[in-house]
């Protein structure tokens, strides 16, 4: 059986309340999903109405999982809702869960970005509310319609991540060029478990 085949028969055991034994095949989870399902992961978001195989809260992922039985962890664009607090928990619970070469994969809002985008903006208010946006979490049509949403609890530099990444037990931690929302404005994290790489990178 394929590890992909492993991780989507391992959400649905989960999903009918039966949990991995501990000692078989590795998963891969997909954090924060909302309606972006990822085909061979098992994904996981609190909101009814997303695409999630597991509705609950992530923080409460080590009740379903032994350590060392996750090979992958990714969260994108949810971290910023946790407050540092919160994800300081969460860096230790993910880093006790994942297998010795494991990696947790974030991408979040790197408030260096954010605040030079504010800082370029001054005289021109799109500009800057751009800028200012990212450090809110809200759209456009948010703002025109006046809807109420769920401001970021936390934003990150990259320093300061990769501190917090370490003091939770990762031994190599990457800051890269984000892949996924808007390259100019966010950051890509990978921290390994184990001594993967050699070098720490930065963006």
């Amino acid at each position: 059986m394929t590890r992909e085949k492993a991780a989507t028969n391992a959400g649905r055991d989960l999903c009918a309340g039966k949990v991995p034994a501990a000692g078989g095949e590795s998963v891969r989870l997909h954090l924060g999903c909302g309606g972006d399902y990822w085909p061979g992961y098992i994904n996981i978001d609190v909101s009814p109405s997303s695409s999630a195989d597991l509705k609950m809260d992530y923080l409460g992922i080590d009740t379903l999982f032994a350590p060392g039985t996750v090979r992958e962890i990714v969260m994108i664009h949810s971290l910023n809702y946790l407050t540092l607090w919160q994800a300081r928990d969460f860096f230790r619970i993910t880093h006790r869960l994942l297998e010795d070469q494991g990696v947790l994969l974030l991408e979040t809002v790197n408030l260096e970005k954010a605040i030079r985008q504010i800082e370029r903006g001054i005289g021109n208010l799109d500009e800057y509310l751009e800028g200012v946006r990212a450090l809110h979490a809200f759209g456009p049509e948010q703002l025109r319609n006046r809807e109420v949403h769920t401001p970021n609890a936390f934003s990150w530099t990259p320093w300061h991540i990769t501190e917090e990444l370490s003091a939770a037990g990762f031994h190599n931690v990457l800051v890269l060029p984000a892949r996924t929302h808007a390259p100019w404005r966010d950051m890509r994290i990978e921290a390994y478990k184990g001594n993967i790489r050699t070098e720490a990178g930065h963006e």
